[in-house]
C-alpha cells in the first residue's frame, strides 16, 4: 500500500509541475539614441520571451518594466496601430516580442511616483525588486508572477537623429 501511496503522490507532482509554463528569454537588443527635439536621448530595446507548456491558460502579460519605467502591454491588432508587443503562438508555446524604451524625459518625481504619460497619469515603481534589464508581470491561472530579463544579448550601434 506505501508504495502505491508514494507513486500517488509522485504522479500528482510531476502533473502539477507540467502545468506550470516555462518561460525562456529567446532573445534581446538595445539601441541607444540620441537626437529629436533637443537634448534628448535614450535607449530602445526589444525583448522576445516565449513561455511553454501551459496546457489551456495562455500566460498573459500585462506590464513590462525598464528600470522603474512601466510600459503597459498593447498588443499588436488587425489593425497594427498602437502596438508595443506582437504574440505568436505554436502549438504550446506563446512568443512574446516586447518593444520598449526610457529616454532622458523619464523623471522619477519624489514618493516613488513616476509621472511621465501626456496625460498625467502616475505609474507606481516596479512591484518587486529586481535586478537585471527588466521585469515583466504576467498573469497566470489568476495569479501574478514575474520573469526578470537579466542581460542584453545584442547591443546594436547608437543611432542619432537631426
Amino acid at each position: 500500500m506505501k508504495p502505491l501511496l508514494l507513486l500517488a503522490a509522485i504522479l500528482l507532482r510531476l502533473v502539477c509541475i507540467a502545468q506550470q509554463p516555462t518561460v525562456k528569454l529567446i532573445a534581446s537588443s538595445s539601441t541607444s539614441w540620441s537626437g529629436g527635439i533637443a537634448g534628448r536621448y535614450g535607449t530602445s530595446y526589444n525583448f522576445t520571451v516565449a513561455f511553454s507548456g501551459y496546457g489551456h491558460d495562455i500566460p498573459e502579460p500585462d506590464t513590462f518594466w525598464i528600470g522603474q519605467k512601466s510600459i503597459p502591454v498593447m498588443l499588436k491588432n488587425k489593425t497594427g496601430q498602437n502596438y508595443n508587443t506582437i504574440r505568436a503562438q505554436k502549438g504550446n508555446t506563446a512568443t512574446y516580442t516586447f518593444i520598449g524604451g526610457t529616454d532622458n524625459y523619464d523623471e522619477d518625481a519624489p514618493n516613488g511616483i513616476s509621472v511621465t504619460k501626456s496625460n498625467g497619469t502616475a505609474r507606481l515603481r516596479a512591484p518587486i525588486k529586481y535586478k537585471g534589464v527588466a521585469l515583466i508581470t504576467y498573469k497566470y491561472k489568476g495569479r501574478v508572477l514575474y520573469f526578470t530579463i537579466d542581460k542584453i544579448m545584442n547591443k546594436n550601434p547608437p543611432v542619432n537623429y537631426p
